[in-house]
């Protein structure tokens, strides 16, 4: 009688792992294993991988707005704490391009009560002045015109160093193109105080 219990005990246990087998190789059966592939490659409307491109490009666009807005936080931080910050006149700048003789491009940038002008000279038209050099008048000249666009400054240095002008024109294309100019502030500052030793 035993026999035959473990008999029938064996055969139960036996067909009870074939059904379970059955059902593991049905389930892994029905398992699509196209349709990932088929999402990550279907190009219709609205698809996965377009809105997968789109999130990465708002993201990535999020990203460099951010680094922006944080660089334009550290130049304003870094001006209120060094007082370090240079304004830029176009009005007077523009003026003095079209008014006084002789001058073939001026950048104005201001700080505190002082304006430091450099001045591009035209060597088509020196007027038979050595490169670099302005008349006492000519001075005199740009002085009231940044004076009368800007009276909140006292005083006026101009210069037609190159190297000045140079500098002033990359710091106007930086400023103009949204681009972070903190960095510049002590290249300036060292600039002036080569460029007006006499600016104490």
């Amino acid at each position: 009688m035993s026999w035959k219990r473990a008999g029938i005990g064996l055969a139960i246990a036996a067909a009870l792992v074939g059904c379970n087998n059955n059902d593991n190789n049905k389930g892994n059966n029905n398992i699509d294993t196209h349709r990932y592939q088929n999402d990550l490659n279907d190009n219709g409307d609205g698809t996965t991988r377009d809105r997968f491109n789109n999130d990465m490009n708002r993201t990535r666009d999020n990203v460099h707005n951010d680094m922006n807005r944080g660089r334009n936080t550290i130049d304003r931080d870094y001006n209120d704490r060094h007082g370090d910050h240079y304004n830029l006149s176009k009005k007077a700048a523009n003026r003095i391009e079209s008014e006084v003789q002789g001058i073939d491009g001026a950048y104005v940038v201001m700080t505190d009560n002082n304006a430091y002008v450099a001045a591009n000279l035209d060597t088509n038209n020196s007027n038979g002045r050595t490169a670099g050099e302005l008349t006492d008048s000519v001075k005199k000249h740009i002085k009231n015109i940044v004076q009368a666009e800007e009276p909140s400054v006292d005083r006026v240095y101009v210069s037609t160093n190159p190297d000045f002008a140079n500098l002033m024109s990359r710091y106007s294309n930086d400023v103009d193109n949204g681009r972070p100019v903190g960095g510049m502030f002590t290249e300036i500052g060292n600039m002036i105080k080569r460029v007006f030793p006499q600016n104490k």
